[in-house]
């Protein structure tokens, strides 16, 4: 009677590496950045790992760390930690600062913190996006960090990123632009802070007219109401007041636009008094006579 033959050992090791993602343990890929002997090293360490000798896992894992020479190769060795969660975590993080160390250009850092999110090495991830924000040249370039970060729900990179964009903001236009950006990306603190401040930075009712309706589409009541009540306590003109009553009634603010009215009413009639006044005294000082000098002497 025949025995039935047993499967091949190896098959069996070789399917169970594709079925839970463990590297192969046979031949070296051409096209790993590691070189064929570390790429052997680091097969053995995962099978160390997966048997209960992690001590010499990590030993192998730090020898190929200390050799790796390129981004490509620590984030390479990263990946072979991947399939052993928390256990290899220490040398994950210490494959992708090394990784970190190594960056030089934006789209390195950034490909990096995406891996270093994907790793769950949030902490290497700010370090790479925070060197990114403090080398960014332009405010399109941190709107476009802001919007990266935001992307990947680092809400600490979003603020870092905008609070150095407001700070290279020097006008009108840039902080309009800063409130929306702000905005796209969920930072409606940020957004409300330099719509106010441009409130408080306008002196004239005009200025704040045209300031009101720029304001406007963000939707911000607010400032709108804020802004106009400066404007009220501010302005001293018959004309501003008869503004700001004309835009209390379309933003909806009755009490402002009512006393707005008042004052426009009052400023009217002391317009008119002081009028009348200047012309009461016109007149008297023109029905004045002064006696023409005589010089004839009557003797």
């Amino acid at each position: 009677m025949r025995l039935p033959q047993r499967p091949h050992i190896g098959f069996a090791v070789a399917a169970l590496c594709v079925l839970t993602g463990y590297p192969a343990f046979g031949k070296t890929d051409p096209n790993n950045p590691l070189a064929p002997e570390v790429q052997s090293s680091l097969k053995k360490a995962t099978r160390d790992a997966h048997g209960g000798k992690p001590a010499k896992a990590v030993e192998a894992f730090h020898a190929a760390i200390q050799g790796a020479t390129t981004i490509e190769q620590c984030v390479q060795i990263a990946k072979y930690t991947e399939s052993y969660g928390t256990t290899l975590m220490s040398e994950r993080r210490e494959c992708l600062q090394k990784a970190l160390s190594l960056c030089k250009t934006r789209e390195e850092y950034v490909d990096l913190a995406g891996v270093a999110r994907k790793y769950e090495c949030f902490d290497v991830e700010r370090m790479a996006m925070d060197s990114i924000v403090k080398s960014a040249p332009n405010l399109d370039e941190l709107y476009s960090l802001a919007k990266r970060a935001h992307q990947m729900a680092d809400r600490d990179i979003v603020h870092q990123t905008l609070t150095k964009a407001y700070a290279n903001c020097n006008s009108v236009s840039d902080a309009l632009r800063f409130a929306r950006e702000a905005n796209l990306v969920g930072a409606d603190d940020m957004s409300h802070m330099a719509l106010k401040d441009l409130i408080d930075d306008e002196n004239t009712t005009d200025g704040l007219m045209v300031l009101l309706n720029q304001i406007e589409p963000f939707g911000a009541k607010d400032l709108d109401r804020y802004l106009l009540k400066k404007s009220l306590d501010q302005s001293s003109k018959f004309e501003d007041y008869v503004a700001i009553a004309d835009a209390a009634r379309k933003f909806n603010e009755p009490d402002i636009r009512t006393l707005a009215i008042y004052r426009a009413k009052k400023k009217k009639i002391l317009q008119q008094f002081d009028a009348d006044k200047a012309k009461r005294e016109a007149e008297s000082q023109s029905s004045k006579v002064t006696p023409a000098a005589d010089n004839k002497s009557g003797f």
